[in-house]
């Protein structure tokens, strides 16, 4: 394929199409063995392909199960308009050779002009994430230092916030905002890592009432169930689970040495309150008494997240625990407050059947977004909803400078 040439002696790829194959094998033999072997693969999307014979190959399902599963790279390229995203096979697969913005869902018309003017796009969005794939810029989640002090936890208006309690919480690290699907997306690729939606084939969404699973919904996909676009990846992850997110804990701590961790849910409360700062005004929300200064939630969202930090931080610079996700915590759900540590640990056991989310998401009431409202799933459960931030324990030399 000559518009791929120049990637090809640059050494970022191995260029093959269906039409390298010798006429005497057997082409869907081929196919196979090409799809096998491939590390990516180029899909040209167009009425032809998604009319080829070969699509409903049971081989070409799985190598698409195979992406869906963090196994496969497969990169839609659309070359003449089609109705791709209605495609079973097509429509969760993320558009990644364009961070200029999305490939529309259905087109009518020609998205270029000329093929060339695709296929310069095509050739830039690749040479982009092939480098990045060799060479992945890393950099940890940015931190926030939160001083320790004393907080009165939950609220005795309901009875899974109560009863009251004083709750005395070290100093630790909290991330500004909750981790990206930009920086989920860096976690899945350096360490094969399959999250539980992959494992299960499924995840739900909370869009649909009651709360249902949908088939082939990864931490790829949005509240729609199709995959976010490139220039969406600013957004918070969503699908994972507590698993998942533990996960990507042990994986950020091997990387840089440091312990990264989940917060525990009095860290969580503390930390969105304000600490020390929030303690003198106890603001319901994270940072406020108006709930729209520093939340998405299900007044203003339009139905699904939005880009972290857009929204007023509280007086500790934490951008979003209220709404856009909810947040997993370490502790063990427990009904109410009586047995909450007082010294800020989580409560935590093997075997626990349900872990704490905190926050609120992009889809909840305005009572859920309160800085005391808890909430649990089990630790595998994942929705368009549930995400994380992370926590970092340092000595009292270190500073967020140094991270």
């Amino acid at each position: 394929m000559p518009y791929l040439s120049p990637l090809v002696r640059e050494g970022l790829l191995q260029a093959w199409t269906p039409e390298d194959i010798r006429p005497a094998e057997d082409r869907f033999d081929a196919l196979h063995r090409e799809l096998h072997q491939s590390d990516f693969v180029l899909a040209l999307l167009s009425p032809e392909l998604l009319d080829a014979p070969w699509i409903a190959d049971e081989k070409v399902k799985e190598a698409i199960r195979c992406f869906l599963k963090g196994k496969l790279r497969l990169l839609p390229i659309l070359v003449s308009p089609c109705l791709w995203r209605y495609d079973p096979l097509f429509r969760n697969v993320p558009a990644e050779p364009w961070p200029e913005g999305p490939l529309p869902q259905a087109v009518s018309a020609p998205y270029w002009e000329h093929p060339e003017q695709a296929w310069l796009q095509v050739i830039k969005g690749l040479t982009r994430y092939l480098r990045r794939l060799q060479h992945p810029d890393f950099t940890p989640p940015e931190v926030v230092w939160v001083k320790g002090g004393q907080f009165n936890m939950g609220c005795a208006k309901y009875s899974e916030e109560s009863p009251v309690r004083e709750i005395t919480v070290p100093d630790f690290y909290i991330g500004r905002y909750p981790i990206t699907l930009a920086q989920f997306r860096q976690f899945i690729e350096a360490s094969g890592y399959v999250t539980d939606a992959d494992r299960y084939g499924y995840s739900f969404l909370e869009s649909l009432p009651p709360i249902e699973p949908v088939p082939g919904v990864n931490w790829r996909c949005n509240t729609a169930s199709f995959a976010h676009p490139e220039h969406e990846y600013d957004h918070p992850v969503t699908h994972v689970s507590w698993n998942d997110a533990r996960a990507y804990c042990a994986w950020l701590s091997q990387k840089t040495s440091q312990t990264w961790r989940l917060p525990s849910e009095a860290e969580w409360e503390y930390a969105a309150r304000g600490g020390q700062h929030g303690a003198a005004d106890p603001y319901p929300y994270t940072g406020s008494h108006l709930l729209d200064e520093v939340a998405w939630y299900v007044e203003n969202s339009n139905g699904q997240t939005q880009p972290v930090g857009q929204k007023k931080p509280n007086s500790l610079g934490l951008h979003d625990m209220s709404g856009n996700v909810w947040e997993w915590c370490l502790d063990c759900w427990r009904n109410n407050l009586a047995h909450i540590p007082t010294n800020g640990l989580p409560v935590d056991e093997k075997n626990c059947k349900e872990r704490v989310l905190r926050g609120g998401a992009w889809d909840s009431a305005t009572y859920a977004c309160r800085v005391s409202m808890r909430s649990r799933y089990s630790p595998h459960f994942r929705t368009d909803a549930t995400g994380f931030r992370v926590a970092l324990t340092l000595s009292k030399t270190d500073s967020a400078e140094n991270l």
